[in-house]
């Protein structure tokens, strides 16, 4: 089968290859242009290369000639002295604004742990309730003239800061009873829910420098919630330090001393078959 194409389609075949054929010719001398341009300026830059290069030679001539080739060397040393000591300073600016990206982060999560130990203070505000009035009551068995609080409030940092607190100087009696007080509550809150053993143990050097009417109040207060609450208060105190706290404080030992004394009066004394010479 044999096509014959109009006459207009066959001029506008030609019309297309002209056109065409101008394009590349435009494209080419484009080129060729640019390609010169690039050469003449890959040249210019060569000779003025060279003629830098014989600058330096000439110096370093004159240098080498003279004495004052050390001073060019002193000089090269000092410049890269004052170039170690320019990167060591940027390093260190971006070690530091490193850091203080990284502190206000820092202080962002600090303030979000506030808040979240804050609002968790307020929605436990129930569960707190009994533990802070246990702290006052019993601290005004105590002290019947000085108040005794439990704050419960978020640290700086963000964590739970549980502290207790007696009105008056801050001395090594107070602090002492301070310590009573909080770990009675502990063990009167902790105990029902499981979380603690069932003993609670405190040496004399508690109590060495609290007033022995108080300290019989701590005692007292001891044996009651121990048997209340359910669980073993022992404390180990020196026989004449417990007879004071008993006349002058009003405590009973006979009925929670533990059988057991020490003593170096016989040949059978001691504790547990030692003796201690």
């Amino acid at each position: 089968m044999q096509v014959v194409l109009p006459e207009a389609v066959v001029r506008r075949f030609d019309e297309v290859a002209a056109f065409n054929t101008s394009v590349l010719r435009n494209r080419r001398i484009y080129l060729e242009q640019e390609q010169r341009s690039v050469a003449e300026r890959m040249e210019a830059l060569e000779d003025e290369r060279r003629r830098l290069d014989g600058q330096r030679q000439e110096v370093m001539r004159i240098l080498v000639s003279s004495v004052a080739l050390d001073t060019f060397l002193e000089g090269q040393r000092a410049l890269a002295a004052k170039d170690a000591a320019v990167a060591d300073l940027e390093r260190r600016l971006e070690s530091a604004s490193s850091m203080a990206q990284l502190t206000s982060a820092v202080r962002i999560a600090t303030a979000e742990a506030v808040e979240g130990v804050r609002g968790e203070i307020a929605d436990r505000a129930p569960q707190l309730d009994r533990p802070i009035a246990l702290f006052s009551e019993l601290g005004s068995e105590i002290y019947a003239d000085r108040e005794a609080r439990l704050l419960v409030a978020p640290a700086p940092k963000g964590a739970l800061r549980v502290t207790p607190q007696i009105d008056g100087d801050a001395s090594d009696g107070i602090r002492g009873v301070e310590t009573f007080l909080l770990d009675m509550v502990s063990m009167a809150t902790a105990l029902p829910l499981g979380r603690v053993p069932g003993l609670l143990v405190h040496d004399s050097h508690l109590f060495d420098s609290v007033d022995h009417r108080q300290v019989a109040s701590c005692l007292n207060i001891g044996a009651r919630l121990a048997a209340e609450i359910g669980f073993q208060y022992v404390v180990t105190m020196n026989s004449d330090f417990l007879a004071s706290v008993e006349s002058e404080g009003g405590f009973d030992r006979s009925e929670y001393l533990v059988p057991m004394g020490l003593t170096d009066s016989s040949e059978d004394g001691g504790i547990f078959g030692f003796r201690f010479d």
